[in-house]
């Protein structure tokens, strides 16, 4: 096949003052030991804004692609183009994490390597790549197949194209304006007929008559041979000077046009096909002389160079373990069949077959035993055949060895191969990860983290380098993992020290009921009241008793449960506690949480595994009877309740159970790291969208949005650990949190 040779030029008209978008081209012009190896390089990228970023961006992208390529440490520039893309979006992540991302989704572009008529290339968003052959026109990426998938910030390139051009072969990529204002037959009569070089001259022309803030943007590629372009350049009236390239397989872009890859396929090249070249080689030799010389027989019949040729340059299928594995199993039989045949070989060759007959007659004793046989017949040879064969077999244990050594580092390689695929992809997976929780999705992101660690498990960990890598993996996925607990840290600021106030008593629960703070305590006749506009402390002395919980009941009133299981309510503007007489049908009782809910008290009886109701009308309260309609053991380990229609209990475990209508839900809350273990409190409230739950044993309250049962939040403080309640003003987005010692509060995000 002649020569192809490949005539280039570019075409970018921009107006910054005028321009709605930011266009640029680029074009590498690398040294000639490097063009020769890895071609030229291409770049074209639109972002449809005019932001002063996007220059640095551009300028960052293409001084990755370029470095990365041309010191790719590859040997095929389609390994080193996949390098070069890989380094390209993870620099243009940078950008992300750095908070600049308005343009991830106004980001198109193309990136190709063109060498030696052969053509690969990458590309994103609303641009064109043209195969001008014959009399078709091909949308090359649409017609290979490229996905049009929502943007992975981390893979923006992602699908190569890749294929051989023929002879006469047009190539055109250009930004979607320019098929604004030329039909894609006229372009091909413009492509066609000249140079790229003359192509460019009159579109340019054409353009430049018309008025528009419209910016353009694109690369030509005529894939000539010499005749042609001779002709061509006749033809035209400003030739470019051409770009020599090496020669192309005989393979046209139309066969190779839904030939597709991403950038995650990695080639394994295997010494196995050598080896096995080798030694069917070195048999045919050994075999043809054994044949000619000692066995007398004509030659063996083989077949001509031409059909070698045609196999050699014939598809091949990938080669697989499998295959590696059958050759050498083949090898191996080979080489056992020449061991045993070898001595016979030998006596034949030196001619003593009649001597070794005659020897072995006159032996004084004759055995049956085939081991017996082989040491008489090894005896009855001259010391000559014996040095002889017991070099053959030196030299064939030497063989045997190299061969399994051979193949012990090929599968070596296959392994350390294997080994840097499975650390490659877990480092994309945390990268990923971290994208996805920048557009806040911690479901996909969770999902690369623990596939991510299951990956991990699969690695070696025998040497110390093995170890080492494993650590920094275990470091980088923990670093992500801690990204996916939404865990945020407040500072909770002090509304009143209790220190001096409590004296002996101890905190109970809180209410916040308008702008005062009920405070319940294990002491009788002690119950305090905080002014959360100005952290006043009052103690209330009375006929208060020992108090388990505290609950708002209005704009002024609080519930109290007593340790007589009890229901007392507290005024804030009377500063006194009343007895409520509710009338329970069982004596034994143990209450240890209440929620309001329309009129409705609902309590929480742990001893008989029951929620109970009583309905509310001012300071009356009907019986209070059973809420659910079939008993469930696991109340008794239940904490706290929080109602909204719906019932929802903490059980000592960390399991949270919603109720609903009496029955319990089949519902799961996402499990969340760390897991609940146990906790205290819950709050909800008619209106509220989020369950927040207190687990002082972890310093944490935890959010959960009700409808979804997903986590919103963590706030985390090293006074929660000595927490004893909270209530919640969503309102205000204010959490009020008492401890042992004092009253604090913090904010909270909406």
């Amino acid at each position: 096949m002649s020569v192809l040779r490949v005539e280039a030029d570019s075409l970018i008209l921009s107006d910054p003052s005028q321009s709605r978008s930011t266009v640029h081209v680029g074009i590498s012009h690398p040294a000639q030991t490097e063009e020769q190896l890895f071609g030229k390089l291409y770049l074209i990228v639109e972002i449809d804004s005019t932001d002063r970023s996007n220059h640095d961006i551009i300028n960052a992208l293409q001084e990755e692609l370029r470095t990365t390529y041309y010191q790719s440490s590859n040997l095929t520039p389609e390994q080193a183009f996949e390098a070069a893309l890989k380094r390209g979006n993870e620099r243009l992540h940078q950008f992300i994490t750095e908070g600049v991302t308005d343009w991830v989704d106004r980001f198109n572009a193309i990136v190709a390597v063109v060498k030696n008529g052969y053509l690969s290339f990458v590309q994103i968003g609303n641009v064109h790549t043209f195969l001008f052959s014959g009399n078709r026109i091909t949308d090359i990426a649409n017609s290979a197949g490229a996905p049009n998938e929502k943007r992975n910030p981390l893979k923006l390139f992602s699908t190569v194209v890749s294929g051989h051009l023929k002879a006469n072969d047009r190539v055109l990529m250009c930004t979607s304006s320019l098929l604004d204002f030329f039909s894609q037959e006229k372009l091909k009569r413009l492509i066609i007929e000249d140079l790229p070089s003359a192509t460019v001259a009159k579109i340019e022309q054409n353009l430049l008559t018309h008025t528009t803030p419209t910016a353009f943007a694109a690369m030509f590629f005529a894939f000539l041979a010499e005749d042609q372009i001779l002709a061509a350049a006749e033809r035209s009236s400003t030739p470019s000077a051409p770009i020599r390239q090496q020669s192309a397989p005989e393979r046209s872009m139309e066969e190779l046009i839904s030939k597709e890859r991403t950038t995650e396929q990695l080639l394994s090249p295997s010494v196995m096909p050598n080896v096995k070249s080798f030694i069917t080689s070195a048999a045919s030799r050994l075999g043809s002389f054994v044949r000619s010389s000692i066995l007398q027989r004509p030659p063996q019949r083989r077949l001509s160079p031409q059909y070698h040729q045609q196999r050699e340059t014939a598809p091949k299928p990938f080669r697989h373990q499998g295959t590696t594995l059958r050759t050498f199993k083949r090898v191996s039989v080979t080489m056992l069949i020449w061991i045993i045949s070898i001595p016979r070989l030998v006596v034949q060759l030196f001619g003593y077959r009649k001597k070794v007959t005659s020897s072995v007659r006159q032996l004084p004793e004759r055995t049956t035993g085939r081991a017996n046989r082989f040491v008489l017949w090894i005896r009855s040879l001259t010391p000559l055949q014996q040095i002889i064969m017991i070099a053959a077999l030196v030299a064939l244990f030497i063989l045997s060895e190299s061969i399994v050594s051979i193949s012990n580092n090929s599968h070596q390689t296959t392994s350390t191969t294997d080994t840097t695929t499975v650390i490659s992809t877990i480092q994309d997976n945390v990268s990923k990860a971290e994208a996805a929780l920048t557009y806040n999705d911690y479901d996909g992101a969770i999902k690369l983290i623990n596939d991510s660690q299951a990956l991990l498990n699969t690695l070696p960990n025998k040497t110390k380098k093995d170890k080492q890598t494993r650590t920094d993996l275990i470091a980088k996925i923990a670093a992500a993992r801690v990204l996916t607990r939404r865990i945020q840290n407040p500072t909770p600021a002090t509304v009143a020290d209790l220190s001096s106030a409590l004296s002996s008593a101890v905190p109970t629960s809180i209410a916040v009921v308008g702008s005062t703070a009920i405070i319940a305590t294990n002491t009788p006749n002690t119950l305090f009241t905080v002014n959360i506009a100005n952290g006043t402390v009052a103690m209330v002395a009375g006929n208060t008793k020992t108090t388990t919980f505290a609950v708002p009941l209005d704009a002024t009133t609080a519930l109290l449960g007593t340790t007589e299981n009890a229901i007392q309510t507290f005024s804030t503007t009377s500063k006194k506690a009343n007895d409520v007489t509710i009338q329970f049908a069982n004596v034994d009782r143990s209450i240890i949480a209440a929620a309001l809910f329309q009129s409705r008290l609902y309590l929480l009886d742990t001893k008989n595994e029951a929620v109970l109701r009583s309905n509310v009308g001012g300071t009356t309260f009907g019986p209070a009877t059973s809420w659910l309609k079939q008993q469930y053991t696991e109340l008794k380990d239940a904490t706290s309740l929080a109602v909204d229609g719906s019932i929802y209990l903490s059980l000592s475990n960390g399991t949270i159970e919603r109720f609903t209508s009496g029955l319990k839900d089949d519902v799961t809350f996402d499990a969340i790291d760390p897991a609940l273990t146990s906790p205290t409190q819950l709050w909800t409230a008619t209106g509220s969208t989020k369950l927040y739950m207190l687990e002082p044993a972890q310093k944490r309250i935890v959010v959960y949005l009700k409808s979804t049962r997903k986590l919103q939040a963590q706030y985390v403080a090293d006074s929660l650990g000595d927490a004893v309640g909270f209530s919640v003003d969503e309102k205000n987005k204010v959490i009020y949190v008492l401890t042992h010692h004092d009253l604090q509060k913090f904010t909270v995000t909406p």
